[in-house]
């Protein structure tokens, strides 16, 4: 008889697409920000099962482009509990060793929400835990128009020659340059 083989590989990075919290809330009779605030609670579950399995980079598909379509309420009430959790959870942050990062169109977003996420960024940048990777005003797309646009700007430079251009080249112009790829994408 075969031995059974026990799984006890851990991802080392883990993405999650947040998804389903205005459904949610609409499920129970709520207003949609319950939904978020529903999910705020769920974050903070999984973010500390991650530090417990010892998962090394979480990255959180918080805020896509396409979320800023949503009605103007609610991107503010969205905007506002971004806020609060930063402000809220530094200093668990730091406890835990937990580095933030981001990744998507950090310029998009509010000036408050911008200020409180480079606060947080650099007070945990020694952190080496858990690397805690929020993409907000994300989209792959998105990404991929800037990488070739960033390119294109070294290539009429003269910085950078189109013929050496690589894999590697189109990775170091991405977001996620010096992330590694998740091991585990869940939605």
């Amino acid at each position: 008889m075969a031995k059974e083989k026990s799984v006890t590989a851990i991802p080392r990075h883990v993405a999650i697409i947040m998804d389903g919290n205005g459904r949610w809330a609409k499920k129970h009779h709520l207003p949609r920000l319950s939904g978020h605030e529903a999910g705020r609670k769920s974050v903070k579950r999984v973010v500390q099962a991650a530090i417990d399995h010892g998962v090394r980079y979480l990255t959180l598909y918080a805020f896509s482009v396409e979320n800023w379509q949503r009605p103007r309420e609610e991107v503010q009430g969205l905007m506002g509990l971004l806020r609060g959790v930063i402000r809220e959870e530094l200093s668990e942050m730091s406890k835990e060793g937990i580095r933030l990062r981001t990744i998507g169109r950090r310029q998009d977003l509010p000036e408050a929400v911008r200020e409180e996420l480079e606060s947080a960024i650099e007070k945990t940048k020694g952190h080496t835990k858990l690397d805690l990777i929020l993409a907000l005003s994300y989209g792959s797309r998105v990404e991929i128009t800037e990488a070739m646009q960033g390119m294109a700007r070294e290539v009429k430079a003269g910085k950078l020659d189109p013929d050496q251009i690589r894999e590697e080249t189109v990775a170091e112009h991405l977001y996620t340059h010096g992330i590694p790829d998740p091991d585990l994408l869940i939605r």
